[in-house]
Parts: C-alpha cells; sequence; structure tokens
C-alpha cells in the first residue's frame, strides 16, 4: 500500500476551502492569483559511488557518498554528469533522508560543452520498515517507488549565456533509487 501523507489534489473545492480559512473580504481571501503549473522538462540518471558512513552527528546518521558519472536529457538539450559531485544524505530516526547534492552536468552542444552546477535538497520519506528495506543492499532493489517519496527543489547555476535562463527557473522533482543508480526526473514552473 503506498505510503499515505497530506497530497492536496488541487481541485476548485480545495481552492475554496483555502480562501475560506481568511477573514471575509480580507486581500488573501479576494485577491486573484496565478496558480503555478509543473512541466516535465528533465531527467537525470546518475551512478553513485559507495556511501562512506560519517556516523552519528547531533542532526542524525551523516553518509557521503560520491556521485561516479551519469546521463541527462531534457527538452533543451542533453549531456552527462562531470564526475565528483557528492550527497551529503542525513539518515533521521525514522530513517527519513534528507539529500543534499551538488554535482556538475555538461552540455554536449556541438561547438563547446556548458557546463551547469546542479544543487538539491529534498527528502525521503515513508514507512519505517519500507525505509529500512530500501536502505538493504539487496533488499532495496525490490522496494516499488512508489512505496515512499523522494522529493527535492533543485537548483542550476551557470555563467554560461546560452543557459543563464536556468539560473532564475524553479525546477522541483522525485526520484527513485535503486542500488548504486539514482533516476530523477524534474518538473519547471514556467515563467
Amino acid at each position: 500500500m503506498p505510503h499515505q501523507q497530506h497530497d492536496p489534489q488541487g481541485t476548485p473545492e480545495e481552492a475554496d476551502k483555502i480562501t475560506s480559512g481568511f477573514t471575509p473580504g480580507a486581500l488573501g481571501q479576494t485577491i486573484s492569483l496565478p496558480i503555478p503549473r509543473i512541466v516535465h522538462d528533465f531527467r537525470l540518471q546518475a551512478q553513485l559511488d559507495r556511501k562512506i558512513a560519517l556516523g552519528k552527528s547531533p542532526w542524525g546518521e551523516r553518509n557521503w557518498i560520491g556521485i561516479r558519472s551519469g546521463e541527462w536529457s531534457a527538452t533543451w538539450g542533453k549531456g552527462t554528469l562531470v564526475p565528483g559531485g557528492q550527497d551529503a544524505q542525513l539518515l533521521t530516526d525514522t530513517k527519513a533522508t534528507f539529500v543534499d547534492t551538488r554535482y556538475l552536468i555538461a552540455t554536449s552542444d556541438a561547438d563547446r560543452a556548458a557546463h551547469i552546477m546542479v544543487r538539491t535538497e529534498g527528502w525521503r520519506t515513508g514507512p519505517p520498515d519500507v525505509l529500512t528495506r530500501l536502505l538493504d543492499p539487496v533488499e532495496g532493489d525490490k522496494v516499488s517507488a512508489d512505496e515512499y517519496r523522494f522529493r527535492i527543489f533543485v537548483k542550476f547555476e551557470t555563467g554560461d549565456e546560452r543557459y543563464r535562463w536556468l539560473n532564475e527557473a524553479m525546477w522541483i522533482g522525485s526520484g527513485v533509487r535503486r542500488g548504486l543508480e539514482v533516476v530523477t526526473c524534474l518538473g519547471v514552473v514556467p515563467q
């Protein structure tokens, strides 16, 4: 059974419930705002090094995981992951994992590659028994992506003029872990 969490559906009834929580006539109730939408725009597959366990810190179990290689594809290009990225994971007592990555991607442009820094932060959450199985080297590959949540927000940074728009775009994503590989798909909020 999929893990149950707060999962808004974006229905008109939910929108009415949100605005009805304000004092009648208040600006929060009466002003019309555009609701952001998300467009699937980017997919990445990364090969990881084995984790290095740093031990229990004041905030949880800290793991260091190198990002070895990978590839990506988007509506605006494709390319590879530059070796040397990292994930400084934090595993909580409930087995939820805070993901904090930094890595570089390179475009496969014919004239010259652009290098783009990618930073992700987010959580892998779910029932503790599912998250425990996910951490097991044998059982982890058997855990279905709908048994847990792996959600991230993403920031791109580059000085390359061809891709400068990435610096200001808003991205969110979901992921799945399979052994020493992670696949993420990202959606962008069009401007």
